[in-house]
């Protein structure tokens, strides 16, 4: 999310906006990476985890100056997840 009037903001909003006119998804940073081998299904946690599905993982990046990595998202991380909602362990979800 990019909020504020400050000209870096209005600089990354300008970015959005073109990228809009163009027709061409945005161009991102990436802040969370994961290995080759881990797919990460947004659709599926969005679905589970309804409106806190973001910051669960991503923390409240309304409130953040910079997005930054919150989670580990190391896979003992997921597990305890999984484990709380009582949702699949099942390896072939995640891996493949």
């Amino acid at each position: 999310m990019i909020g504020g009037s400050a000209e870096p903001d209005k600089a990354e909003i300008k970015k959005v906006r073109e990228a809009w006119i163009n027709k061409r998804p945005p161009v991102w940073t990436r802040v969370h990476a994961l290995p080759g081998f881990v797919r990460f299904p947004h659709q599926r946690h969005i679905k589970i985890l309804g409106t806190e599905s973001c910051t669960t993982c991503h923390g409240d990046v309304r409130t953040m100056p910079q997005v930054y990595q919150v989670a580990t998202l190391k896979m003992g991380w997921c597990v305890n997840c999984h484990v709380q909602r009582n949702v699949t362990r099942d390896c072939t979800v995640c891996h493949y």
